[in-house]
């Protein structure tokens, strides 16, 4: 596995953990660290990613929001949620991620972590955003 989707694994686990249990995402940072002391590079470039996505969930969920027609945010799984919040920041806020790079990641991602569903879900939910901020 690729250092970067090692990274946005350990962004994946933390923001998880933060939704799930309403701890804040330095508690499960420092989980994270504790359980993983081998990986320290990797670790640090996710906290990194996951304070900025969690600094921009604001800006994040009323993006995503406008995509899910069937569904409100919170009745996503928070795993669907939180691959979403992580793609949607990667293509959105930083910018540096290509669009087709963010997606397919957090589809395979997804597929690896997800339901059944998930990557469906997931691909139609970011293709969504990357066509109309795209034309924009």
């Amino acid at each position: 596995m690729n250092m970067k989707r090692k990274v946005r694994i350990f962004s994946l686990q933390a923001l998880f953990e933060s939704d799930v249990t309403g701890r804040s995402t330095e508690i499960c940072l420092k989980n994270l660290f504790e359980t993983n002391s081998k990986q320290k590079a990797s670790l640090n470039i996710a906290k990194t990613l996951t304070n900025n996505v969690s600094q921009n969930i604001a800006k994040i969920d009323p993006i995503i929001s406008e995509f899910i027609h069937q569904f409100s945010l919170p009745n996503l799984t928070p795993l669907d949620r939180t691959i979403l919040r992580i793609a949607t920041y990667e293509m959105i806020i930083d910018e540096e991620i290509p669009f087709k790079v963010a997606i397919n990641e957090a589809i395979e991602i997804a597929k690896h972590f997800g339901s059944e569903s998930s990557p469906m879900l997931i691909n139609g939910i970011l293709g969504a955003i990357a066509r109309k901020y795209i034309d924009n």
